[in-house]
């Protein structure tokens, strides 16, 4: 996350088009039902576009709650609470 992170906020030096054209784009690729996708791989990429991961990654506030829902998931616990106040210092 943390390089998606630096990648996000920094989009416009990285690419001519917008974080949010390109995130499209993709977005609607991805969309496109292949029978090669794994039903898993349709299930998540549902969740990312729904969410807009790619958006979410400009700021610490978005990185927070990926964390969060990555957290949620997680069985043992969730070590990364707090680790996007770490980004913020960058």
């Amino acid at each position: 996350m943390y390089f998606d992170h630096i990648i996000a906020k920094n989009w416009s030096q990285l690419h001519a088009a917008s974080l949010s054209e390109f995130s499209h784009y993709v977005y609607q690729v991805v969309l496109k039902d292949r029978p090669e996708n794994p039903c898993h791989f349709r299930r998540i990429s549902q969740l990312i576009i729904s969410e807009d991961w790619f958006g979410t990654y400009t700021s610490i506030d978005g990185i927070t709650r990926q964390i969060e829902r990555l957290g949620s998931r997680l069985k043992r616990g969730n070590a990364l609470l707090g680790g996007a106040s770490d980004l913020a210092d960058q």
